[in-house]
């Protein structure tokens, strides 16, 4: 709503420059209220999700097929499933699943079960096979875009904001214009 504000403020999507055409979100849920400004200014946001175990991307909401609020369809080759019904931890099979970690067996064992990473994410599937997200099983990390929305004001073309640390995690945000 901060961006959205202060895009209005400045006059609109063109505060962004004539070369945004789309933003691609990943690395925590994007806010259903952002994403509903955001197509207010008539800018497309395509979200997706990954992790490093993964190399690294897992599903993607595409131009041809996104529904806001999801992290999109598996890519190609990728297989996804919600373990126990419903919701439930995330698991994830296919040839970008990494072998184990590096001399870590027994982390290797926790996180591949029966061929399937076990992502720690908790999600659901709908039946046209949209993944999403809605937080974290494992550990104490949670996300944290809602706070994200504080560090985030008018974002100008060409410049790299980074804001304070949050939870120990450095959070950065770039616009690069297409040339």
């Amino acid at each position: 709503r901060l961006m959205a504000k202060g895009a209005e403020r400045a006059g609109g999507a063109k505060v962004f420059g004539s070369a945004l055409r789309t933003l691609l979100v990943g690395g925590a849920p994007c806010p259903l209220v952002l994403l509903e400004e955001c197509e207010r200014l008539s800018i497309p946001v395509l979200q997706g999700y990954g992790m490093s175990e993964a190399s690294p991307v897992i599903s993607l909401n595409t131009f041809e097929a996104n529904r806001p609020g999801s992290v999109g369809k598996a890519i190609p080759g990728v297989e996804v499933r919600i373990r126990r019904g419903a919701e439930g931890e995330v698991l994830v099979r296919g040839s970008n699943v990494m072998m184990g970690y590096y001399r870590d067996p027994e982390r290797t064992t926790e996180a591949l079960q029966d061929g399937w990473l076990c992502t720690g994410d908790i999600g659901t599937l709908d039946g046209e096979g949209f993944l999403t997200l809605r937080g974290r099983e494992k550990g104490n990390q949670a996300f944290a875009h809602e706070k994200l929305a504080q560090f985030l004001g008018v974002i100008s073309p060409h410049r790299v904001i980074s804001p304070p640390k949050f939870q120990g995690r450095g959070i950065q945000v770039q616009i690069v214009p297409i040339k």
